[in-house]
């Protein structure tokens, strides 16, 4: 436990950090509350749980996968009064690492309903902390570099393996957004951009499976971790 709160806290301080200072140029906190809705492009980066795999798959010859992976996604979120309500869906590009006899790599999809309360939401920028509930999976691949011919592949075909892991995932945030565009009779549309920081909780678990069987006594792995991402999105905010 103590571990993860040193890894939270050294994800959330100098993202309020940036996200206080980007705020910078925001109305004042009595400012009218704005109401809107938008969709937005998400690309970051996350740390996932992968230590005790990493473990496992070193000590049995396979190159362990690396530390850091990207993401990319999507989403969208409405504000009701200071009540906000979203959704976002992420793809972890797939990595991996490489030894002179195997192919180790990681990729991974999930999903989250977002509810949260904005701090401030005016109609030039918005903070709001967000709490999120989802799912999400990955999948470990793992194959043979040595030249093989079809022949090969037909008598041996145990040359490579597709595992995968799926769970129930929370996550916490705080985002803001930054919006651009002009105001016109009391409406601003058009672009903005934002940070969001937060972290990613698989309460679950799960376990391995290989080609729908599960695969008992896997090592621990998933979700679960810090991430950073950059928001571009348009939309719309009105008083």
């Amino acid at each position: 436990m103590g571990g993860i709160l040193k890894t939270i806290s050294r994800t959330f301080v100098p993202a309020f950090g940036l996200l206080w200072a980007f705020a910078a140029t925001a109305g004042a906190a009595g400012d009218p509350v704005a109401r809107g809705g938008a969709g937005y492009f998400l690309m970051g980066g996350t740390r996932p749980d992968l230590g005790s795999l990493n473990t496992v798959l070193t000590r049995s010859g396979y190159p362990g996968l690396p530390a850091s992976y990207i993401t990319v996604g999507g989403g969208g979120h409405v504000f009701i009064g200071r009540l906000a309500l979203g959704g976002e869906v992420h793809r972890l590009a797939a990595r991996g690492n490489a030894s002179p006899d195997w192919n180790t790599s990681l990729s991974g999809s999930c999903g989250f309903f977002d509810i949260g309360l904005t701090l401030h939401s005016g109609m030039d920028f918005a903070v709001y902390p967000l709490f999120g509930i989802g799912a999400g999976s990955m999948t470990l691949k793992i194959a043979s570099r040595g030249p093989a011919s079809f022949g090969d592949v037909l008598e041996a075909p145990g040359r490579g393996s597709h595992l995968q892991k799926s769970g129930f995932l929370m996550q916490i945030a705080l985002g803001a957004d930054r919006w651009l565009g002009p105001v016109r009779s009391g409406r601003r549309s058009g672009f903005f951009v934002g940070l969001r920081a937060g972290y990613v909780f698989a309460p679950g678990g799960g376990s391995w499976e290989l080609e729908g069987i599960e695969a008992a006594g896997g090592p621990r792995a998933g979700w679960t971790g810090p991430y950073i991402r950059i928001i571009i999105g348009a939309g719309g905010r009105a008083q």
